[in-house]
């Protein structure tokens, strides 16, 4: 997985200092095509060494083909953190990698195109790797491997340059409906270069 996190990396590099006059616009009949690097911050459960809530640092990329007002997305991301506890005494690493798949529907507020609100559904598939490190400096490891639920989500856009736009939003992942505890919620802000039709 760390040549795609490398790929992502150049990928969210490209998009945001590249000038604005290589920007592409090609396609037909109001067909937009989108890509967003994302950076955000994701308060996820944690159960190692006990069970706690923890934020973490995300960053990838989002893509989406359709029309305005009704696109499919694909999106990537990434995040990384190390926590210190003292009771019992232990370091833990963690790396989780969030797949998602879905729809997103954006309606203009503003009739210009300047300020629009997003809804946003479908699912999830989230992988996690941990790693703790006792007082005695014994290590242990575990790898989740791919589950999937379903998200939802909704946030704003506002339009910053003729190609571009910033996205804020807040998106919720169920888990589990008895504990919603369990429950993850992602802040996100997102640069996205439009690649639109004429």
């Amino acid at each position: 997985m760390r040549s795609l996190t490398q790929i992502f990396s150049v990928a969210i590099f490209v998009f945001c200092f590249v000038p604005r006059s290589h920007a592409l616009t090609q396609s037909a009949h109001g067909f937009l095509i989108t890509v967003d690097p994302i950076i955000g911050y994701e308060l996820s459960h944690r159960t190692t060494p006990t069970p706690h809530s923890k934020g973490m640092l995300i960053y990838g990329a989002r893509f989406t083909a359709g029309r305005p007002h009704l696109a499919v997305e694909g999106e990537y991301t990434r995040g990384s953190d190390n926590e210190t506890f003292t009771s019992p005494v232990s370091s833990v690493s963690t790396t989780r990698e969030n797949v998602r798949l879905g729809v997103r529907g954006t309606y203009d507020l503003s009739g210009s195109g300047s300020l629009a609100t997003f809804v946003r559904l479908g699912g999830q598939a989230t992988k996690m790797q941990v790693q703790s490190i006792d007082a005695g400096g014994i290590g242990t490891a575990s790898n989740q491997d791919w589950e999937i639920h379903p998200y939802a989500g909704a946030g704003l856009q506002i339009a910053a340059a003729k190609f571009f736009s910033l996205g804020l939003e807040a998106n919720y992942v169920f888990y589990s409906l008895k504990d919603f505890s369990l429950n993850t919620v992602q802040l996100a802000a997102s640069l996205k270069i439009n690649l639109n039709s004429k």
